[in-house]
């Protein structure tokens, strides 16, 4: 999935060995334009998806735009709902939203329905969370959202970008 050599060595009755061979930093993923912005692969298959990711620790909006930019996507951030609609005055509107369960000032799922309702379509919407209860899960489904548990593994948010991305191009 991430597109990383995969390699085995093996030697009769001594053993073996296994290995992925990985670039020390995002930047081998990606080239860089003359205004020093990263490209994305012409071959990457979530490039040009505008993503708007909410979340009340700077830590985690920053690892998460640094991974979504490494696989193509336009990012904007926001710590809550107000710098959400302040960052989507530039960027657009979105073609998907990741938002936190538990903001500072509210919650993600409400983040995600007020955002819905100004932009006045069904934004696709992932709800990241370490919430496992009941009540957060029908929340989510009573809103069309899925959720994706904490902490967030690469390849399961890949492959639910992909499927809404697909489902959101056939939709066009």
């Amino acid at each position: 999935m991430l597109d990383h050599p995969v390699g085995l060595e093996s030697r009769l009755g001594e053993g073996s060995v296994f290995f992925v061979t990985a670039p020390i930093g995002a930047a081998a993923f990606r080239s860089v334009a003359e205004d020093g912005e990263p490209q994305a692969r012409a071959d990457e298959p979530l490039s040009g998806l505008k993503i708007l990711a909410i979340d009340n620790e700077p830590r985690v909006l920053e690892g998460m735009q640094t991974l979504l930019m490494r696989w193509g996507c336009a990012v904007a951030t926001a710590h809550g709902l107000a710098e959400a609609r302040d960052a989507l005055q530039g960027f657009g509107a979105p073609d998907l939203i990741i938002a936190d369960y538990h903001l500072d000032d509210g919650d993600g799922i409400e983040a995600i329905r007020r955002l819905r309702e100004e932009l006045k379509r069904r934004v696709p919407a992932i709800l990241a969370t370490a919430d496992r209860s009941e009540a957060a899960r029908d929340a989510a489904a009573r809103h069309d959202i899925v959720i994706l548990h904490k902490p967030l593994k690469p390849a399961p948010l890949r492959a639910q970008l992909a499927r809404m991305n697909a489902m959101r191009e056939a939709a066009e």
